[in-house]
């Protein structure tokens, strides 16, 4: 296994190729709605700065909802704090969200805010495994791409806090539903844990953490 150990906030997935948009707002406490736009097949990567003291909220809204479609908050956290995230766009009717659909953000804020939303592009992994990851804070994080080889990728955990910890595959293509490959809470030590990545494909994948952790993925026989 490797012995180098990358600290996870070193590199940024937003630092791909691929279609960006960005909304912002400048004037401070209020309820804000963005102008509409569409996402293609693949991932939509989120992250948010906001300074204001209170609540920051952003709602995904479908712009001709069905009869069954409700919104869905994308973020909701108090105070200022910058966070990021990740979703598979793919078709479905109980999907969401989905590509070619008109969407708009819908934001509440106590302050100033960025919003940027990313579609990275295919062809873009050059992470060799094995590799390994650390992080000494609480938080989400989003590292990647990856792209598997025929052998089954594995992978070793290790969380040192009390609240959750999950680690999630989603596929650059957007060729299946995102997957939570580890979901615990508490301390844990977890090796040969099966990820579930499949041959050929390029994964986004996310870690989210209550406080310091490790992972390190590698190929299985």
């Amino acid at each position: 296994m490797s012995s180098a150990v990358h600290n996870a906030r070193d590199f940024s997935v937003f630092d791909l190729h691929g279609e960006r948009m960005i909304f912002y707002n400048d004037n401070g406490r209020g309820i804000w709605s963005h102008e509409r736009f569409t996402l293609n097949e693949g991932l939509m990567l989120i992250r948010t700065d906001h300074d204001g003291n209170g609540l920051f909220k952003v709602v995904l809204s479908k712009v001709e909802p069905g009869f069954f479609d409700n919104d869905d908050v994308l973020f909701q956290y108090e105070g200022r704090y910058a966070d990021e995230t990740a979703y598979v766009v793919i078709e479905g009717d109980w999907r969401a969200p989905r590509p070619h659909v008109p969407y708009e953000l819908e934001v509440e804020c106590t302050g100033n805010y960025t919003i940027e939303i990313f579609q990275p592009e295919l062809g873009q992994s050059n992470i060799t495994l094995p590799y390994r990851l650390a992080a000494q804070d609480a938080g989400t994080y989003l590292v990647g791409p990856v792209q598997v080889s025929a052998r089954p990728t594995l992978a070793m955990a290790k969380h040192n806090a009390r609240g959750m910890f999950y680690v999630q595959i989603l596929p650059v293509d957007g060729s299946h539903e995102e997957e939570n490959f580890i979901e615990t809470s508490g301390q844990a030590i977890l090796e040969d844990q099966p990820t579930n990545m499949r041959p050929g494909k390029e994964y986004i994948i996310e870690i989210g953490a209550s406080g310091k952790w490790e992972l390190e993925l590698y190929e299985g026989y």
